[in-house]
C-alpha cells in the first residue's frame, strides 16, 4: 500500500507489465513462485524513454494517464541542474563561465535539432549536461592543468554529445559524430561570448553598485 514508482516502464519484460496491470485494476498481487494473493492498495507512476513507449503493452498503456515532460527551457534551472550534481566542494575548479557555456550549447542543441532522427535522441538529455562538466574536469587532468580551458570544454563537449549517439551499423553513426562536432564548432564560440558577457556584466554590476556612473554604463 502506498506508492510505486517504476523507472523506464518500457524496458520491463511483457510479463511484468502484466503483473503490473492486474496489481492496478484488481487490486491484488501473488508473488513470484507463490499460489498466495495478497491485496495491494498503490498509485504507480512510472517513467519511459519516448523511444519506448510503444514497448508498453496496450491494455497497461491506456489504464496509465501520459504526461510528456520536456527539457527545462529556463536557462538557470538547467544550469542547477549541473551543480547539483558535481560534489561540494568540488574536486577541480570549473570557471562559471565554462559551466555556463556547457549548458548554453547543449540548450541551443536542444532548441535546433529535429527529434524525427532517433539516434541523436538523448544527444540534449541532462545527463549530456552533466557528462559535460565531468569530461571537462577530466581532460584538463589528463593534461596537467588544475584549471579546465576552453580546449578541454571542446573536448568535453565532443565526448560528452557524441557519447549519447546510439550506436548503429553503417555509416550512420559517424554521420551523426560528424554532426555534433560541427554543430559544436558552430555554436561554441558563440556561446562562450555570451556566457563571458553575462558573467562579467553580473560581476561589475555588483562590484561598482547599480547607482555608480560606472555600474549604470555597464
Amino acid at each position: 500500500q502506498g506508492l510505486l514508482l517504476v523507472d523506464e516502464i518500457g524496458k520491463l519484460p511483457l510479463g511484468t507489465q502484466n503483473v503490473l496491470l492486474q496489481a492496478l485494476q484488481e487490486g491484488s498481487v501473488t508473488p513470484a513462485k507463490s499460489r498466495e494473493t495478497f491485496p495491494a492498495r498503490f498509485v504507480a507512476v512510472c517513467t519511459s524513454n519516448l523511444s519506448d513507449l510503444d514497448n508498453i503493452n496496450d491494455p497497461l498503456s491506456d489504464r496509465l494517464t501520459s504526461v510528456h515532460v520536456e527539457f527545462n527551457r529556463v536557462h538557470r534551472r538547467n544550469r542547477r541542474i549541473v551543480e547539483l550534481a558535481r560534489p561540494n566542494p568540488p574536486e577541480i575548479y570549473l570557471p562559471e563561465v565554462l559551466l555556463d557555456t556547457g549548458v548554453r550549447v547543449l540548450e541551443l542543441w536542444r532548441n535546433r535539432m529535429s527529434d524525427e532522427n532517433p539516434d541523436i535522441g538523448e544527444v540534449g538529455s541532462n545527463r549530456t549536461l552533466i557528462d559535460i562538466a565531468f569530461r571537462t574536469e577530466a581532460f584538463a587532468r589528463l593534461k596537467g592543468r588544475e584549471v579546465p580551458t576552453e580546449e578541454d570544454l571542446r573536448a568535453g563537449l565532443l565526448h560528452g554529445m557524441r557519447g549519447r549517439i546510439r550506436a548503429r551499423s553503417g555509416d550512420s553513426f559517424q554521420q551523426n559524430s560528424a554532426l555534433v562536432k560541427e554543430f559544436i564548432e558552430q555554436n561554441l564560440e558563440p556561446s562562450l561570448k555570451r556566457s563571458a558577457t553575462v558573467y562579467w556584466c553580473r560581476f561589475f554590476n555588483g562590484r561598482l553598485g547599480a547607482k555608480a556612473p560606472e555600474g549604470e554604463a555597464v
